[in-house]
């Protein structure tokens, strides 16, 4: 058997990688964002606090996770009102940028469970609704880390569709997943990607329903979490 693997795993591999050079000669369609984020997520939220966040705690960890992740925009920003809060994370993608095992690589699921956070309780293919419709399943997880729980939802979408691999909860996705993504998508790899993450110290079901959220929940449907194969309820 372990012979037999010897054999076929350079040749999967090699088949893996014929498929990602095929997808360069591949139409790369244009992408759908047409504003830059921090314009499309509202600042104007009457009676809560608003501030842009940087992408790391410090100068050095803001650089470095640009270098790494490649984003082509994104905006990092919190909402607070006393005792209630959340922040949305939304970063993007153009065409062709970044291959998709690579972008679901960087969910909390990984990054968050390797700087020490543990998931106390999950959730997959959550549905939720906004003032537009429902929108697309999610991922819930709470997360806590030296006593300090966070309530997290996201998505990370692949040319409109929610990609998930789920193969374990923080399991990096191994080279083999190229064919699921020939068998899901084709050879059309070439497509943007969005990765959208709210967060909140408390349960996001205490302020769904408020007219702020509500607010940030169809800026985040504007961009593409909107679920148009369901039937608004």
């Amino acid at each position: 058997m372990k012979k037999v693997l010897l054999i076929l795993m350079p040749a999967i591999l090699v088949v893996g990688l014929t498929l990602q050079a095929l997808v360069l000669f591949m139409p790369q369609p244009e992408p759908s964002l047409q504003r830059p984020l921090a314009e499309i997520l509202t600042r104007d939220l009457p009676g809560w606090r608003v501030e842009d966040l940087p992408l790391g705690n410090t100068e050095e960890l803001d650089r470095r996770s640009h270098s790494l992740l490649r984003l082509d925009d994104f905006v990092f920003r919190s909402f607070s009102r006393g005792e209630r809060n959340f922040s949305v994370y939304i970063a993007y993608w153009e065409p062709g940028k970044m291959p998709v095992r690579l972008v679901n690589a960087h969910t909390p699921d990984r990054c968050w469970t390797w700087t020490g956070w543990r998931a106390t309780d999950m959730r997959f293919a959550v549905r939720k609704d906004s003032p537009k419709g429902p929108l697309l399943p999610a991922e819930w997880r709470i997360f806590e880390k030296d006593g300090f729980p966070m309530h997290v939802y996201y998505w990370h979408l692949f040319g409109g569709e929610v990609h998930t691999y789920r193969q374990s909860f923080n399991e990096l996705p191994p080279i083999w997943l190229i064919f699921h993504d020939v068998a899901s998508y084709g050879l059309n790899f070439r497509r943007e990607q969005f990765f959208i993450r709210i967060t909140s110290t408390h349960s996001l079901d205490m302020i769904w329903d408020d007219p702020g959220f509500q607010s940030v929940l169809k800026d985040l449907a504007e961009i593409g979490l909107l679920d148009t194969t369901q039937t608004p309820s």
